[in-house]
C-alpha cells in the first residue's frame, strides 16, 4: 500500500486515486466524490468520510472497499484499533 505520488510540502497526500467511478484527484489530502468530501491519510492509504470513519483503503493507486480481511490487515499494521 504505497502512495501514488509523493506527499506535498505540507505533508498531506496529493495524487490520483482510481475508483469504480473513475479517477479522483486528491489535493492536500482531500477529494470530492459525487459531491461528498473525503479525506486521504498523509501516507495515502486510508480514505475517511467527513466524520473520520474509514470507508476504503488505497492499494496500488486504486480505492478498495473495506472487507474483513482488509480490516484485519489494517489492525495488524496499527492503522486502526
Amino acid at each position: 500500500m504505497l502512495p501514488v505520488k509523493p506527499k506535498s510540502p505540507s505533508g498531506r497526500f496529493n495524487g490520483t486515486v482510481q475508483t469504480d467511478e473513475g479517477p479522483v484527484e486528491v489535493r492536500e489530502g482531500f477529494a470530492i466524490i459525487d459531491g461528498a468530501l473525503f479525506m486521504i491519510s498523509d501516507d495515502g492509504v486510508l480514505i475517511t468520510d467527513q466524520t473520520g470513519n474509514v470507508v476504503a483503503v488505497v492499494s496500488n493507486g486504486k480505492a478498495h472497499e473495506l472487507t474483513p480481511e482488509i480490516i484485519n490487515q489494517l489492525r495488524s499494521r496499527g492503522y486502526i484499533k
